[in-house]
């Protein structure tokens, strides 16, 4: 198996097996996925993505109609939603699927981490994979680096999380997935987004992502080596969220210190860190902090 980064039971992105079959995670960035000549496929969903590529969303869906052109015989498991927009053929998850889910112990929180996972067990039950193989496989599964990654410990009274969410749709459903689960905690969310094409491009979508938040904080548009510089700022993004979330701010006014500050003033503070760049670091440091703070409350 090979993933896109570090399964936490693994230590690692790869793992070795004994069988012939070869697991791999797909990009769709300059179509890459569509290098592989599967037998099977899973889509987990369809999000227009990578404007710098993809001109435009119709753009962006042909890859896809077209690589499932390319394998016709591949096994398809996917949701409805992707089906209809494809007008493909394939197989979703069902109520045994369902039933199977329901009696594992899956750690991550979320509708859209659940479906996920049921498309997975749909076709692992394809390949013939039993369902007891399935439920202890999923119960087992500790997650992957940088998806719900949390710095501090689950257990303590202030939690710091960091999510490779970089796109409106992913934001949207981290922040949907911790206020389902840590619905007494205050959510402060911190983005750093990723390329000015998709920044630019989705700016309306950014500002709508962060309404379920008490606060967002904006570090400064992260650069690529593809894309140095563009005709977008992070100012563009404050002005457009503040229409619709009160509490806006800008990350380089506040030093990890400062903001810490203003977190501790929070009931059950939650800060979410997000971003596909370097905000990790940031992240990283602030955790030290809020710990230093939790193992000294006085």
């Amino acid at each position: 198996m090979l993933v896109g980064d570090n399964v936490k039971a693994w230590q690692g992105p790869v793992r070795i097996g004994k069988s012939k079959w070869f697991i791999v995670e797909g990009d769709e960035y300059q179509e890459k996925f569509r290098l592989f000549k599967p037998k099977a496929i899973i889509i987990p969903s369809l999000d227009y993505d990578h404007p710098d590529y993809f001109k435009n969303k119709e753009v962006y869906l042909k890859s896809f109609y077209d690589f499932l052109n390319e394998n016709k015989n591949a096994k398809l498991v996917t949701t409805v939603s992707v089906l209809e927009a494809l007008k493909a053929r394939g197989e979703t998850f069902d109520v045994e699927d369902k039933k199977i889910f329901t009696e594992s112990n899956f750690i991550l929180p979320g509708e859209a981490y659940k479906s996920n996972c049921m498309l997975a067990i749909k076709m692992a039950r394809i390949f013939g994979i039993s369902a007891d193989d399935i439920k202890h496989g999923i119960s087992n599964f500790q997650g992957v680096g940088r998806r719900l990654d949390f710095y501090t410990k689950e257990n303590d009274s202030i939690f710091v999380v960091y999510d490779y969410a970089h796109h409106p749709a992913e934001i949207k459903t981290t922040i949907l997935a911790l206020s389902s689960k840590y619905s007494e905690h205050t959510l402060v969310a911190v983005f750093q987004p990723h390329t000015y094409s998709r920044t630019k491009t989705f700016i309306d979508e950014f500002a709508q992502s962060f309404e379920k938040v008490y606060a967002v904080f904006f570090a400064e548009i992260y650069a690529s080596q593809r894309e140095a510089a563009g005709d977008i700022n992070i100012e563009n993004l404050i002005i457009k969220t503040h229409k619709l979330q009160p509490r806006v701010y800008r990350l380089r006014d506040f030093e990890p210190e400062t903001l810490k500050k203003y977190c501790l003033k929070l009931e059950k503070p939650l800060i979410l860190f997000m971003g596909a760049g370097d905000i990790w670091r940031y992240a990283e440091k602030f955790a030290e902090l809020i710990s230093s703070v939790q193992l000294n409350p006085h």
